[in-house]
């Protein structure tokens, strides 16, 4: 909390973690499958050169699931950017945020993970060292829910030198570690 004459408000980069923490608990919900609607899993007709192929048919389930899969994104890119907003605040700064990155394994990988995704086309090594690969997908699950709608079942992993990370886990690790910062 930030004193401003008599009142505290928070400091950016607790209201930026607040924000982080309602999107963790979203992409949590994907993990487990969330309900959408019929047309999520329609067909559709694959055109080929200007006619229509019969035989063909694509599932749009990725085109359906991109804002659920940019939600997973966006997590990441805030991880990232948490640590640009402790830079700037100058009540929090004397933490010296970049220690405490470099220091916490978890966090350190989820913010390559949200620099790799913000910053596709940079090659800009990972603070983490070696190689960082961000893996997102989408699977449909054929139960119907109790609410008569089928459920859809996002993953996503970070693999770090080879080594194949649950993003889920990662997640709730690194907001964590980002809470030990503000405390």
């Amino acid at each position: 909390m930030i004193r401003v004459g008599r009142t505290q408000r928070k400091s950016d980069v607790e209201l930026q973690l607040e924000r982080i923490k309602r999107n963790l608990n979203l992409i949590l919900e994907l993990r487990d499958g969330v309900p959408v609607p019929a047309d999520f899993f329609r067909k559709k007709d694959e055109i080929i050169i200007g006619f229509e192929h019969p035989m063909s048919f694509l599932w749009d389930i990725e085109d359906a699931s991109e804002p659920f899969l940019d939600s997973i994104r966006t997590f990441y890119i805030e991880i990232w950017a948490t640590r640009e907003l402790a830079l700037r605040d100058a009540t929090i700064k004397t933490k010296q945020p970049d220690q405490w990155l470099n220091s916490h394994p978890d966090l350190l990988l989820a913010f390559d993970a949200g620099n790799s995704i913000k910053h596709p086309d940079k090659k800009i090594p990972p603070r983490s060292g070696g190689t960082v690969d961000v893996h997102l997908s989408v699977s449909a699950l054929s139960a119907v829910g109790a609410d008569g709608l089928r459920r859809a079942q996002f993953a996503h992993s970070i693999i770090h030198n080879g080594v194949n990370r649950n993003g889920y886990d990662l997640a709730s690790a690194a907001v964590s570690e980002w809470e030990q910062f503000l405390v």
